[in-house]
C-alpha cells in the first residue's frame, strides 16, 4: 500500500456519495495456478457485489451495520461489506471499489498449499464461502504451518 492508496481512501471516505467500500487486492505474484485459482475465488465474490481488500467507511457507518459478524467463521469481510452496501442504499450512497491504488496481499497461502490449491478444491472454496464451516476455514487459514 503506498501514499497513493491512502490518498484515494480518504478522497473517498470524505466523498459524501459513499458509504464505505473496499479496495481491488493484488497478489504479490502472478502465476497461471494463482490466476486459476481466482477464477475459482471469483464467482463467491462477485455474486455478492462487494469488494474487500482494506475497507473504508465512517466510524458512524461502521456502527450503524453491526461492524464484523464476529459469529462468522470465514467470509466475515464479504458480509459486512454486504451491510455497508445495504445501508448505503438506504442512505442514496454507493458502496465503492478503489480499483487503481489498491492493496498488496500475501502468497503465503499459495506457497504453502501450491498455487492451483484452490482451483483444484471448489469445495473447500465453496465452504470458505459460507462462513459457517468451521473444519474447512480452520484447514485452509489457521491449521496450515506457517
Amino acid at each position: 500500500m503506498g501514499s497513493r492508496t491512502v490518498a484515494a481512501i480518504l478522497d473517498h471516505v470524505r466523498d459524501a456519495r459513499y458509504i464505505g467500500g473496499g479496495t481491488a487486492i493484488w497478489p504479490e505474484r502472478v502465476s497461471v495456478g494463482i490466476v486459476f485459482s481466482l477464477l475459482a475465488v471469483a464467482p463467491y465474490v462477485v455474486k455478492r457485489g462487494v469488494s474487500a481488500g482494506m475497507f473504508w467507511f465512517s466510524r458512524e457507518a461502521f456502527d450503524a451495520v453491526g461492524g464484523f459478524d464476529e459469529g462468522l467463521v470465514s467470509a466475515e469481510d464479504i458480509d459486512f461489506g454486504q451491510r455497508l452496501k445495504a445501508f448505503g442504499r438506504t442512505r442514496g450512497q454507493r458502496y465503492g471499489t478503489i480499483r487503481r491504488n489498491g492493496i498488496t496481499t500475501s502468497c503465503r497461502k499459495f506457497d504453502r498449499f501450491g498455487d492451483w490449491y484452490l482451483f483444484r478444491n471448489p469445495r473447500l472454496v465453496k465452504a470458505i464461502f459460507t462462513g459457517t464451516d468451521r473444519q474447512a476455514t480452520d484447514h485452509f487459514y489457521y491449521d496450515a504451518e506457517r
